[in-house]
């Protein structure tokens, strides 16, 4: 389902009857009881020549490719819009139905109506919409206000420290009058009697779970290679990561993005607007800002800063009072045009040809080509894989920007960017033969809109002024990850030569020179870790950052040193978790943090790893800046930066609209000494019992420790199929989509690594199970029938609701085994607002006998069954809800 503008007002309409030589569909009225004649509404006048070959009727379930037989249109000029008469062969169902208006080109293409306005081609409707219905036909709220979120509870708390800054905190919000801090204060003593309870109970776990063997190592490195031995990856932290929009001023840049970098409010400096050196970002060491560089995917070295960029509006197509719903996935930016300067046209009489020759057709083409007006360009440059900063940027009741909500803000990654124009509106430039242009942008689902987005609003009274442009776009948009960069020289590679020794007589060993022992330390610390970053994902997921698969920021080059003097050639090494899987010819080296924090580098041996050679001459390449100090606030970042680089003649300032997240601390020891002997025990690497499949198949593939986000659960059931046994593996995916083949065949492929010898594999989506549901419902005196059925049905529905809820049989509620409760039922029918009272009437399977499901009280179902329950006319065999509505008023 595609999710559209919502408007409440509509001047749309109006602007288009307006126009001369553009048409538009109103709406339609479908005549009963046939249900196949159709009225088709105008918006003004229809065009002079529209029959059926113009028209198009799409949609439909269960009844499609209706054909329209007859067209007649009504032009009395007495009325104010045509009516046209549309009679079809068949009348559709209950779905929604699209009439369209379309023409062919030359080449026999079908495309929309060119004489019909781009957002009233089309017009939506349903054959059943005539029916009598007792339900109130006015739209629900598609923009409600946001509910109230609960308080976030940290279930990680493991020390004494993290359970009594936990319980302040918790107190901080409960009872923000009492700040009382000191240590003899009664408050304090209780908090820290519970926060030793606490320690002395998490301890006491750790302490049951530890082996004797890995207890007793207390250097980090040590604690590292003893759990890596049960494949335990100690992780040492991560840097925060952000989103960060540039405000751009002046001339165009395109610059390498290791040129780049940003920074924090320095302490007492008010000059934000100054664009920093390298001198500066030194400062950055000392702690008196943070440094944040550009994350680009590979292959993306370059970054683009446009000053058209700094502040997109939406277009609402004239319309009034509108926002973005919750899980919007599209919108309508408005671009501007960039007028070129006239060039004079030289003109130079060509010289005589010897004989009179036809001119050929490039010929003609350049000569046309030279004196043809340059075209105007578009301001915005967005493309697919740009990135958008969607915000509030005024309260939409006070109109100040003062009093915008800071949490309406959403970060989106463009998925298709399309070029339009609205025919109606003319660019205001001097000539005014240009249409207003137009960008149609799309986003991944996964970065929908969390909440509504006013675009457009009255203010409050007196003034009850109209808001335009309430929230806007923003580009020049980049991930970013906290970390000051680095050059350190590391020195050469001590050689060490042999002592001669006597084989025989006057037969001394040739002395040998080999590389000594080499283990560098970085000076500088902490070292930021970070995980790779997928240029394809969507922004929801760019700052999820796993620490235990985030790797150390460092690169290392050899410049390997010659008997004359001259260097040689200069190598590369790249980081790993270890050399195990290295020969000898991989340059490879390994970053242990030690306790005090510095980064210490191993290389291999010249057989597992290369050895370095005795005199190569080594430099690192790093980044500085790891844990939770990267963990800053919205608006933090304040500050742009050049690196080798002057930048004169443009002014830039930066801007995170959401707090950087994802910094990690160093995983303590003592807790890698409770997880690291039972961490194997916790991964499964094979398939033996039947459950294994189903934990399996609902990992992650690229990070096995979390869950796929695609799905919500898995089940599994061993059959035996005459000859041999099948592993039968159900999906129950997310939102209950059931027709994505590809992920039933990622699922499959996955499971194939795992899967026992002697087991078939099948992989598909879960068995559901529809239901028949009756309800006797008592009306309060006080409210409408009809209100209360509708919010029933509401309640008892398989979508989301505009508050953000779940309806009772959304499938994400439901997964495998879930019992259906008559209590569960009862109470959710009680929970509608203007329910007196609620009884059962009858709860089965769709099609099957009463089995006494409404005395036992439960609806029971398989392992591998889920309820369903759609109540859709058009498809009864996905379960009915039946209502009897007595009382009201």
């Amino acid at each position: 389902m595609t999710i559209r503008l919502h408007c409440r007002d509509e001047h749309r309409r109006a602007l288009v009857r307006a126009e001369k030589g553009l048409h538009g569909f109103d709406y339609i009225e479908v005549v009963d009881p046939d249900q196949k004649t159709l009225l088709v509404y105008f918006l003004g006048r229809a065009p002079e020549v529209i029959d059926k070959e113009h028209l198009r009727i799409e949609g439909g379930r269960r009844i499609t490719d209706i054909q329209i037989t007859e067209v007649e249109v009504d032009r009395d000029p007495e009325t104010r819009d045509d009516i046209m008469t549309i009679r079809v062969d068949r009348a559709g169902d209950g779905s929604t139905y699209v009439l369209r208006a379309v023409e062919r080109t030359r080449d026999g293409i079908e495309i929309p109506r060119q004489d019909f306005d781009a957002r009233y081609d089309r017009v939506e409707f349903s054959f059943q919409a005539g029916c009598r219905t007792d339900l109130d036909c006015k739209p629900r709220e598609e923009c409600p206000p946001t509910p109230l979120q609960p308080p976030e509870i940290n279930y990680l708390a493991k020390d004494y420290a993290t359970f009594r800054r936990l319980i302040l905190d918790r107190l901080s919000l409960v009872m923000p009058d009492w700040q009382e801090r000191h240590a003899p204060d009664l408050g304090i003593a209780i908090v820290e009697i519970m926060a030793y309870v606490a320690d002395y109970l998490s301890y006491y776990q750790d302490a049951v779970a530890t082996e004797a063997y890995l207890d007793t190592a207390r250097r980090r490195i040590s604690v590292r290679r003893h759990a890596k031995l049960v494949d335990y990856q100690l992780h040492e932290g991560c840097n925060a990561r952000a989103w960060v929009w540039v405000w751009c001023e002046g001339q165009w840049l395109d610059l390498p993005v290791s040129a780049l970098f940003f920074a924090t409010r320095e302490k007492g400096d008010l000059l934000e607007d100054r664009v920093l050196g390298a001198e500066d970002a030194e400062k950055a060491q000392a702690g008196t800002f943070a440094i944040f560089e550009p994350r680009i995917p590979s292959g993306e070295a370059r970054v683009d800063l446009r000053e058209a960029h700094n502040l997109i509006r939406f277009y609402t197509w004239g319309d009034r009072e509108c926002c973005l719903p919750v899980g919007a996935t599209r919108a309508t930016l408005r671009d501007g045009w960039v007028l070129p300067e006239p060039q004079p046209i030289e003109h130079q009489a060509p010289p005589p040809p010897e004989k009179p020759q036809p001119p050929s057709p490039g010929a003609r083409g350049a000569e046309r080509q030279r004196h043809e007006e340059p075209k105007p360009m578009r301001l915005l440059h967005l493309k697919v894989g740009d990135y958008l900063v969607l915000q509030e940027a005024k309260s939409p009741t006070t109109g100040r920007e003062a009093d915008a909500d800071p949490k309406r803000r959403w970060v989106i990654r463009l998925t298709a960017v399309r070029e339009i124009e609205d025919r109606v509106v003319m660019w205001p430039d001097e000539q005014g033969a240009l249409h207003l242009p137009l960008l149609e942008v799309e986003w991944d689902i996964e970065d929908r809109l969390p909440f509504a987005l006013c675009l457009s609003s009255v203010g409050s009274a007196p003034e009850c002024e109209y808001l335009e442009d309430v929230s806007v776009a923003h580009g020049n948009v980049f991930l970013v990850d906290h970390g000051l960069r680095v050059d350190e020289p590391l020195g050469e590679v001590p050689e060490v030569v042999s002592e001669p020794c006597c084989e025989a007589a006057a037969q001394p060993t040739p002395v040998t020179r080999n590389a000594g022992r080499y283990e560098p330390r970085l000076t500088r610390r902490p070292v930021s870790f970070s995980s790779a970053v997928d240029p394809s994902a969507p922004a929801s997921r760019m700052l999820d950052e796993s620490p235990r698969g985030a790797g150390p920021i460092v690169s290392l080059t050899s410049m390997t040193a010659r008997s004359n003097g001259k260097t040689g050639p200069s190598f590369d090494w790249k980081p790993v978790g270890d050399l195990l899987g290295c020969d000898s010819q991989d340059r490879a080296f390994v970053v242990e943090v030690d306790d005090r924090g510095f980064a210490n580098l191993r290389f291999g041996d010249g057989v597992v790893g290369a050895r370095p050679e005795a005199g190569a001459t080594f430099s690192a390449r790093y980044r500085v800046g790891n844990g939770r100090a990267g963990n800053v606030g919205a608006g933090a970042i304040v500050r742009v930066g050049f690196y080798d680089r002057t930048v004169t003649g443009v002014v830039l300032r930066a801007f995170n609209p959401l707090p950087s997240i994802g910094g990690r601390e160093p995983e303590p020891i003592a807790e890698a000494k409770l997880l690291a002997p039972r961490a194997f025990q916790s991964q499964l690497e094979r398939a033996i019992i039947i459950d294994d499949y189903a934990t399996i198949a609902a990992r992650d593939p690229q990070r096995p420790e979390r869950t796929n986000t695609r799905l919500q659960s898995a089940a599994a059931a061993l059959r035996w199929t005459g000859s041999w046994h099948e592993a039968f593996v159900a999906l129950d995916p997310l939102g209950g989509e059931t027709n994505d083949l590809e992920l039933t065949a990622g699922v499959e492929r996955y499971l194939e690594d795992y899967r026992r010898i002697g087991h078939d594999l099948r992989v598909a989506y879960a068995s559901r199970v529809p239901l028949f549901l009756e309800l006797s419902i008592c009306v309060n005196p006080d409210f409408v029938p009809g209100h209360v059925k509708g919010a029933l049905l509401d309640a008892f529905s398989d979508e989301v609701l505009p508050d953000g809820r779940l309806g009772f049989f959304h499938p994400d509620r439901l997964t495998f085994g879930d019992d259906v409760y008559v209590s569960d039922i009862l109470a959710t029918a009680q929970g509608v607002e203007g329910v007196e009272s609620a009884s059962l009437v009858s709860l089965t399977r769709q099609f099957e006998g009463d089995a006494g499901e409404v005395l036992a009280g439960v609806l029971e179902l398989g392992p591998m069954e889920i309820a369903r329950l759609d109540n859709d006319p058009d498809f009864p065999e996905n379960g009915v809800l039946k209502l009897h509505m007595r009382g009201g008023r």
